[in-house]
């Protein structure tokens, strides 16, 4: 009876034994499972880290891009300012030209008025029909040699140039 029960002993051991080595078996294929699942995560962690690093550098670039694109219009806005305050300031001074042009050509012909001889009027002896050529004699010469005289010394002068008579009207 001994020898049956170390032989059943000698089973059990043996049977625990294999299942020792069935658990340790087990444990170990999990192990290397799990060694795999975690080189796998640290793969996947690994990319997700790298597209954010390449989504990062598209997005700097695409930053440094816009930036670009905004300094160039900005050049290109002030060069067309430039361009219009060019064309405003030649307007303005072709403007201005044409004003300094035109009052040049009224200063020569005051000059020219002013320089221009002008006969004396024809002595008045009283004719009723010689008055208005010579009020418009007097008239061109007053304005022209006397204008700066007063209006008594202009009077005066008519007066030197009538010689008597009373015109009827």
């Amino acid at each position: 009876m001994k020898e049956k029960e170390i032989r059943k002993k000698e089973e059990e051991m043996t049977k625990r034994v294999k299942r020792m080595v069935e658990l340790e078996s087990k444990i170990r294929e999990r192990e290397i499972e799990t060694e795999r699942r975690d080189k796998e995560l640290e793969k996947r962690e690994i990319e997700i880290v790298r597209k954010k690093e390449l989504k990062k550098k598209k997005e700097e670039e695409d930053e440094r891009e816009r930036l670009e694109k905004e300094k160039k219009m900005k050049e290109e806005e002030k060069i067309r300012l430039e361009k219009t305050k060019k064309e405003e300031g030649k307007r303005m001074l072709d403007e201005i030209m044409r004003e300094q042009q035109r009052k040049m050509k009224e200063i020569e012909a005051q000059i020219e008025a002013m320089t221009k001889e002008v006969k004396m009027p024809t002595m008045f002896f009283g004719v009723s029909w010689k008055v208005e050529s010579f009020v418009k004699e007097c008239r061109e010469y007053v304005e022209i040699k006397m204008k700066e005289k007063t209006v008594e010394d202009q009077i005066l002068w008519v007066m030197t140039c009538m010689d008597g008579g009373i015109v009827d009207r």
